[in-house]
């Protein structure tokens, strides 16, 4: 037998008051509130068990117990308490007789052990901004929707005892008495089972009631400024007399979603040896540039216009990656000159950081 599962729309947490106990199991989750989105929708919140819930913000998962066994346990029966009598019949006229045993006045009782899984974001944002606020907003609601699953498994946990009380009795018969007893087991799990399957059944038809509202996180009050530096990319010519390295030190910054908002770039760029005079600065102007998301088909794109470029003896240029997971970074790919020495493409990745509300 299975342990039921209630996989909920909201995050959890509990309000002890209003339902029975449980732990709480949080799914740390960091990075942009688009990145926090985008973890919900896949791969989801990770449950007590260990699997993902994709699109779920939290998971309610009870184990069912009757005593010390649990329910799955195929020894579970060894739990139950129940009056036993021999009712010895015959068959017809000429056949060999049989046992029959009658088992009555069923004891036990099904508990659940609660187990609640959540997202918890990890903004680092301040307390009072929007954001925050917001989160606490969404976090609030997820955690009391937890609870009211919580209570309605205490609910139908409590139904199925007071079925258990008016259980009506069991018959086995075998051509022998250990053949009886035998019969009288199976018979009684079979009991068992129809038990578990009507609590499974309540447990489900609950939780798709409550599951019909999703938590919404309002990520247009989080525009966050999300930023990164110490990025080097250079190239290195060989002349006959000397070596010369020129390049670019490279600043980015963007407001609200990295893969959506316009950035701003701010270079500095540089050129050293051969007796070079240090750069003036005249042309480090900040520009506006995009970042595409990595592994998207429009980073592959791209990559295939700059290496058909510089195989054609084409300009070389950058473009700028951003990625969530596992962590928010920016990867800035540099398509060099057939002229400058080494790799032909320089890849740096830096952190990118979040600090605050744009606003």
């Amino acid at each position: 037998m299975k342990m039921p599962t209630l996989v909920a729309c909201l995050s959890a947490c509990a309000f002890p008051g209003h339902a029975g106990a449980y732990d709480i199991q949080e799914d740390p989750v960091s990075g942009t509130c688009s990145a926090l989105v985008k973890h919900v929708a896949s791969p989801g919140v990770k449950g007590f068990d260990g699997r993902f819930a994709p699109g779920k913000w939290g998971v309610t998962q009870p184990i069912l117990f009757i005593g010390s066994k649990r329910t799955d346990d195929p020894g579970v029966t060894d739990e139950i308490s129940f009056e036993v009598i021999n009712q010895n019949t015959r068959k017809p006229a000429g056949s060999p007789s049989s046992v029959c045993l009658v088992a009555s006045k069923f004891a036990f009782n099904f508990r659940a052990e609660n187990h609640v899984s959540v997202i918890e974001w990890k903004h680092g944002l301040k307390p009072d901004s929007k954001c925050a606020k917001e989160w606490q907003r969404v976090r609030s609601i997820i955690r009391t929707h937890e609870s009211k699953h919580v209570q309605d498994i205490d609910e139908t946990i409590k139904d199925a005892n007071t079925r258990v009380a008016k259980l009506p009795a069991v018959t086995a018969c075998g051509n022998s008495n250990d053949a009886a007893k035998a019969n009288l087991g199976r018979a009684i799990q079979t009991l068992l089972q129809s038990e578990i399957k009507k609590i499974t059944r309540e447990l489900d038809a609950k939780a798709a009631r409550r599951d019909v509202v999703t938590a919404q996180m309002n990520c247009k009050l989080c525009n966050e400024n999300i930023s990164f530096k110490n990025v080097t990319i250079d190239c290195t010519i060989k002349t006959p007399a000397c070596t010369i390295r020129t390049g670019q030190k490279i600043e980015g910054r963007v407001c609200g979603d990295p893969l959506k908002s316009t950035w701003t770039i701010s270079p500095k760029y540089f050129t050293e040896g051969c007796g070079v005079p240090p750069a003036n600065g005249k042309g480090d102007k900040p520009f506006t540039n995009d970042c595409v998301e990595a592994g998207s088909a429009e980073e592959k794109q791209r990559v295939e216009i700059y290496r058909s470029a510089r195989a054609s003896g084409g300009a070389g240029g950058w473009m700028c990656v951003y990625s969530d997971k596992p962590k928010p970074q920016v990867t800035i790919r540099s398509f060099r000159l057939a002229i400058c020495q080494g790799s032909a493409e320089q890849t740096v990745t830096v952190d990118a950081e979040a600090s605050g509300n744009c606003e």
